[in-house]
């Protein structure tokens, strides 16, 4: 007996005919020739063993799916599924491809997807790496730039100071950040906020603001040292308290010093004594203004005698090539050695020429009524246009 063609098993069957034992013997054996002209369907109640393949050029049901043992079913060619996929795994050496990963992302590893959507749940998380590849865009000023993951929540690493957002070699390109975003967060937990004011005053050379004013100021510089920008010879430093100094290369020159009791302003190399300094103002002095050196002006060097200032008292030489003008009382109290006076015009009071002086005086020179010139034994004076003698 044999498998017999549907048309031959059903020529055993027609009308007038009487079927024989092969005859039946070949419709057993023919049943489930399926791979020939069958037309119709098969409803099987049990189980389907086959050692070779089944296939189908339709739709095969079925409500579950097992492998027989082993672990695996395996799919050599594509596999398109219309609908959903549950399972406990899914692995394959090739690449699993959907319009969309839906779930907690636990176990994902090596995704790459257009569209990739996690939902939160509580207690899961997603190990191994995700790489996106954005297909949507946004407008960053003027450009369009494509966006590779958008989230709806926050994005927090599980372990602090451990990983970095971005890379020597891959860096981000810009940082679009709320006005007060940037925390810096310490070993200790304390945060300090950066905020937009903070970069706007910076960039406008200004200082940052303080949280508390500190002596009626809001914004202060609290250097070390100030450096010029050409050498690092010359510099200000503020390094003690109450006292600032001035430094030209590398040699103190301006000292301020109110640290101690001996409070004084010194100006100048104490090496070099030629140093000079301009004030094109006036100077006044309550106290004294004295000077191991010479004092000298281009100008003159006036007083008014009073109890407020005093008088100009030198213990040494008074040169000028100029004028001495007095409304007072001139004396010198040493040798003095003059070219002359100069030109002066008038005497309204007693001037006393003291001992060992030469003087001479060049006119015209009016005496005033009560003018007396008074010139000691052993001195000389030399008055040249004399009016009133």
């Amino acid at each position: 007996m044999a498998k017999q063609t549907r048309n031959t098993l059903k020529g055993h069957f027609e009308t007038g005919k009487k079927p024989t034992g092969g005859n039946y013997a070949d419709l057993l054996d023919s049943y489930l020739l399926v791979n020939g002209e069958n037309t119709g369907s098969i409803d099987i109640q049990g189980s389907i063993t086959a050692s070779g393949d089944i296939s189908a050029s339709g739709i095969i049901f079925a409500d579950t799916f097992q492998s027989h043992g082993s672990t695996e079913i395996g799919v050599s060619d594509s596999l398109n599924v219309t609908g959903g996929i549950t399972a406990s795994n899914i692995s394959s050496s090739g690449y699993v491809s959907a319009s969309e990963f839906i779930g907690d992302g636990s176990g994902l590893t090596n995704i790459t997807a257009s569209s990739l959507t996690i939902q939160q749940i509580t207690a899961s998380y997603l190990s191994g790496s995700i790489q996106a590849t954005g297909s949507l865009s946004y407008t960053s000023g003027s450009t369009s730039v494509i966006y590779g993951i958008q989230s709806s929540g926050s994005i927090i690493p599980d372990s602090s100071s451990a990983w970095d957002l971005g890379g020597p070699d891959n860096v981000w390109r810009d940082l679009f950040l709320s006005e007060d975003s940037i925390r810096f967060v310490s070993k200790s937990g304390e945060i300090t906020r950066f905020r937009q004011e903070d970069a706007r005053r910076l960039k406008e050379g200004k200082t940052l603001k303080l949280a508390t004013p500190i002596e009626g100021f809001n914004s202060i510089v609290r250097p070390e040292a100030i450096m010029s920008p050409l050498t690092s010879l010359d510099y200000t430093k503020y390094t003690i308290a109450h006292r600032i100094g001035t430094f030209v290369s590398g040699t103190l020159f301006y000292d301020y010093n109110l640290s101690g009791t001996n409070n004084y302003i010194s100006m100048g190399k104490s090496s070099d004594m030629s140093t000079s300094f301009g004030i094109m103002g006036n100077i006044t002095a309550s106290g004294t203004i004295s000077s191991s050196g010479r004092i000298s002006a281009s100008g003159g060097f006036e007083t008014d005698n009073s109890s407020s200032f005093g008088y100009i008292s030198a213990s040494g030489d008074i040169s000028t090539s100029a004028n001495i003008l007095a409304s007072g009382d001139l004396t010198v109290n040493g040798f003095a050695s003059f070219g002359g006076f100069g030109n002066v015009q008038s005497i309204s009071s007693t001037t006393n020429v003291p001992t060992n002086t030469n003087m001479i005086l060049y006119g015209p020179i009016t005496l005033g009524t009560n003018a007396t010139l008074n010139v000691a034994v052993g001195s000389q004076v030399l008055v040249k246009d004399l009016l009133n003698a």
